[in-house]
């Protein structure tokens, strides 16, 4: 699903316009951003969080020459979802269990 994909699932809902949902979505995703650029996290309780995490520079291999190469220092953005969230994707549904109907002995 992309962008566009997303605005019109958003827009399903009689009561939202395509054009309301492409707003809502480029604001809410402003949102994230400008949040990231100021501080080190941006936690959805449930839903999952994002993360700039540093990595170190370190040492590598170029796989064709097997010559050593540096890899410079770097900055990542990482995404951990929640339990709600990893619950709803991840888990498959639960099957009921017969209930146990009281028997008389």
């Amino acid at each position: 699903m992309n962008k566009h994909d997303f605005v019109r699932l958003l827009a399903t809902d009689d009561k939202i316009s395509i054009e309301d949902a492409t707003t809502m979505t480029n604001v809410v995703l402003k949102g994230i951003e400008e949040a990231l650029t100021k501080e080190d996290s941006l936690r959805f309780i449930g839903f999952g969080t994002f993360t700039i995490v540093e990595r170190a520079a370190r040492k590598g291999r170029n796989p064709q020459t097997g010559e050593e190469i540096s890899i410079p220092a770097q900055r990542r953005i990482t995404f951990k979802p929640g339990k709600r969230l990893t619950g709803q994707i991840l888990e498959p549904p639960q099957k009921k269990k017969p209930s146990k109907k009281n028997k008389k002995k």
